[in-house]
């Protein structure tokens, strides 16, 4: 009795031109084909060396499609889509323009320029509340003052900090030369 890979030698010499059609209709590449085939009988001659083949044809034929079904997967998966470049360039850009930039720095400067002119309980006040996240009531312990004197400090600092900004015409939104 021949050994089993004899066999298998047999059935991949009448069935190799038939198995590079079906790889090179599922993948398109002639030379890749080729390559997958090669690949498809040495599995298939390993796996019959060690376990009993009743049906070399089929096994060599179903491993080859699987080879070159995972390979057409694999390159799904690492071939970008054709609209990706242009879907990439049409994503909003984060960063601000230069006009916004400018426009940012000198609304700092302003809303700093107001809170520097305030006394200072007032403006330590406002940084507790903005900056510290504290509530009024922790900065009325810490200050030594009632909530309702840190409510008003901190509207107070607010207000001149929303002031100053519309003098300078940098307040978003607000109407131009409106007054309260």
């Amino acid at each position: 009795m021949p050994p089993p890979t004899a066999d298998l030698a047999l059935v991949f010499a009448s069935e190799r031109g038939r198995l590079e059609r079906l790889i090179r209709r599922i993948i398109g590449d002639p030379h890749l084909a080729e390559d997958l085939v090669q690949e498809a009988f040495l599995k298939v001659s390993r796996a019959a060396a060690g376990t009993a083949v009743e049906d070399h044809r089929g096994y060599l034929v179903r491993t080859a499609r699987n080879l070159a079904l995972d390979h057409r997967r694999r390159l799904e998966v690492m071939r970008p889509a054709e609209d990706s470049d242009a879907a990439f360039r049409a994503l909003p850009d984060a960063a601000p323009n230069p006009e916004a930039v400018l426009a940012d720095r000198q609304a700092l400067a302003a809303a700093m320029a107001a809170l520097a002119r305030l006394p200072p309980r007032t403006r330590r006040a406002f940084e507790m509340h903005r900056l510290d996240g504290r509530t009024m009531a922790e900065i009325g312990r810490e200050l030594g003052i009632s909530v309702s004197l840190v409510c008003r400090l901190v509207h107070e600092a607010y207000t001149a900090v929303r002031d100053e900004l519309r003098r300078a015409d940098l307040l978003p939104g607000a109407p131009e030369n409106s007054a309260d």
